[in-house]
This record gives C-alpha cells, sequence and structure tokens, in this order.
C-alpha cells in the first residue's frame, strides 16, 4: 500500500472514481436538479420536438436541432451521458495522468471537485456543451514545435470563438478579440497595473461601439436582460454598478463590476447557505486562475496551452463583466471552462 501511495497510483484511481461516479449520476440527476437549473434544457427540448421560439432565441434553435440531428432528442439520459463524459475527458486531458500522481492534496480535492458542477449544467440539454467544445480545442491541441505549429494552434482557438460567435453567442466575438490580447501581454508581463490595463482600455474602446450599435453603455445588456426577467423569480439577479454612466465614470464603473465577477459580494454577505458556497466556489475559481498569472508564471512560460488557457479565461471574464445578468448563469457559464481552470492552476512556469 505504501508504493502505491509513493506511485501517486492512488491520485490517479480517487479521480477516476470521481469521474465514474459523475459519469453514473449523469444518466439520473436530471430529475432531482431544481426548476431554475433547467430552464435552458425545456427550451432545447421543445426546440428539439418541433416548438419554436421567438426571434432572440434562435440559438436554442440551432442547439436544439444538433442534438436531434445526433439522435439525441428523444434520450434526454444519453444527452446528459455525452455532456459529462466531453467534460470528464476536458477534467482529465487537462490535468494530465502523470500529472495526476503528483498531485498536492489542496490539487487533489480542486480536480475531484470540479467533476461536481458538470452535473448540474451539463447532465442535461445545454448550450454549454458548445463552450465545451471551445474549452476542448485548448485542451487537446498541443504544444507543438516552432512558430507554425503554434500559429496553427492559435488560429483554431480564435477560429473557435469566432464560429461560436457567430452563430450562437455573440458576446464571443468580443472573447475572440480580448483572448488575443491577454495572449500577447501575459507572456510579457505580470505588473499588475499593465494587467488592470487591457480590460480598461477594452472597455473604454467598446464603450462608444456598445452606444453605436446597440445603443446603451457598457452594463445595457444586463440591464435590458434583467428588465426582460422582472416577473421572474431570480435571487441572484447582479446589480450593475451606475448602469447609466459615460465616459471615464463608465469605464470605471465596469471595471467594479470585473471586481465583483471575481469577489460576489452579494453572495458571500446573502445569508443563504447555497448562495454563500456558491460565491466561494467562485472565488475559488477566479483565485486558481489569478494566482498564477499575477504571480509571474506565464511571464516567458514554454507552453502554449497553459498561456491559451490563462487567455481564455481572462477573456472571458472581461466579457462576462459585461453581459452576465445573475450569479447562476455565470456559474453556468463558466462550468465548461474549468478543464482550462485546472490547466492554469497546475502550470508551473517555464520548466
Amino acid at each position: 500500500m505504501r508504493a502505491i501511495r509513493e506511485a501517486g497510483i492512488d491520485n490517479q484511481i480517487l479521480v477516476l472514481l470521481a469521474a465514474a461516479g459523475a459519469l453514473m449520476a449523469s444518466l439520473g440527476i436530471r430529475p432531482y436538479l431544481p426548476e431554475h437549473f433547467l430552464w435552458d434544457d425545456g427550451l432545447l427540448e421543445l426546440t428539439i420536438h418541433g416548438g419554436s421560439l421567438v426571434d432572440e432565441a434562435e440559438s436554442f434553435e440551432r442547439v436544439g436541432h444538433l442534438y436531434a440531428l445526433a439522435g439525441l432528442g428523444e434520450a434526454p439520459p444519453l444527452a446528459a451521458l455525452l455532456g459529462v463524459a466531453l467534460y470528464c475527458s476536458g477534467i482529465l486531458l487537462a490535468v494530465g495522468w502523470e500529472r495526476t500522481a503528483r498531485l498536492s492534496m489542496p490539487s487533489l480535492l480542486v480536480t475531484m471537485a470540479f467533476f461536481v458542477p458538470a452535473l448540474a449544467y451539463l447532465a442535461q440539454y445545454s448550450k454549454e456543451l458548445v463552450t465545451l467544445g471551445v474549452a476542448m480545442l485548448v485542451v487537446v491541441i498541443p504544444d507543438g514545435r516552432g512558430r507554425l505549429s503554434t500559429a496553427m494552434g492559435e488560429l483554431a482557438v480564435i477560429g473557435g470563438a469566432l464560429a461560436y460567435g457567430a452563430t450562437l453567442r455573440p458576446y464571443w466575438l468580443i472573447i475572440a478579440v480580448m483572448y488575443i490580447g491577454w495572449r500577447i501581454l501575459l507572456p510579457r508581463t505580470a505588473h499588475p497595473l499593465l494587467l488592470v490595463a487591457l480590460p480598461a482600455a477594452a472597455y473604454a474602446v467598446l464603450q462608444p461601439l456598445f452606444q453605436a450599435v446597440l445603443g446603451h453603455g457598457l452594463q445595457g445588456a444586463r440591464e435590458w436582460s434583467n428588465a426582460e426577467r422582472a416577473g421572474e423569480q431570480v435571487n441572484t439577479l447582479i446589480q450593475s454598478v451606475a448602469p447609466d454612466a459615460r465616459g471615464a465614470l463608465g469605464v470605471l464603473a465596469a471595471l467594479a463590476m470585473l471586481a465583483l465577477m471575481v469577489v460576489p459580494v452579494q453572495l458571500l454577505v446573502s445569508g443563504d447557505a447555497f448562495h454563500l458556497a456558491s460565491g466561494i466556489a467562485i472565488v475559488v475559481v477566479w483565485a486558481l486562475v489569478l494566482v498564477p498569472v499575477l504571480g509571474g508564471r506565464f511571464v516567458g512560460a514554454r507552453s502554449p496551452r497553459a498561456t491559451r488557457a490563462a487567455s481564455l479565461l481572462l477573456a472571458f471574464l472581461v466579457v462576462q463583466a459585461l453581459f452576465e445578468p445573475d450569479y447562476g448563469s455565470a456559474l453556468k457559464h463558466l462550468t465548461p471552462l474549468l478543464p482550462l481552470v485546472l490547466m492554469v492552476h497546475l502550470h508551473r512556469g517555464r520548466s
């Protein structure tokens, strides 16, 4: 038994057991999920069976048709199994078999805990399956050797994000552009002021574009979404900071929302045990990303995969701060990117 522990085989067994448990649970957990966890599932199932939605919900119809084409329209448990299986594959590939054996106890516990959110958000019909597809590009594309190989990897990730934005979620077009900015910056500096300067500059550029194209300020999309759901019972609505602010104040307000996406004060002080646990989970996830970034692990890094993961996560966070209507949606949209969080957390810099 001691030899097994020293070889790290016990770590590998525990992670495999956690993955197997998630796969088995995915087949039957759907009926036990709270109703508000299944709103997207219900809309997708409606489109799968020929129902039509309003024009703004074309993305649901497109994803619903993909499920139907895959032959999963009459098999919700198999659709759930597919989502969780792809996610588990992403976790295992992101960590790596050999590295699993060397995980410290905290990292091992985090890795095992990361299988749980998939049961809430991917064990159903879900648009997050497409987000997971983009994340899997980062996971499976190797580091490669030479500039051409690296460039091809970058183009694949950017192309995946652009395709996602063009067909399903338009804000992923902004994420694709932000990804390029982070991909250039992270290998060169970890200075906090420069890292904050990038989202500030992005918000300064986006502010007049939002006004000209969308007719509202940086936080207008969230305000519109929350106004549309005024009659629904949503306990974790994200309240915008100075939603009507313009100019420098508008940028500062957007940066404040960025901070609140990392530290969701509303959840942490809510007094509700589930909301508190969700708030702590959000803080932990982003700490796993920001600590390595601020610690300079990506400066001069030799691993494009890990730097791609960090760049995509930071791009997602910067854009999430503008569009996310509630913290439940924030967790849902973040879940398929959790394999990338592990890649960032376990990255050890130039080595």
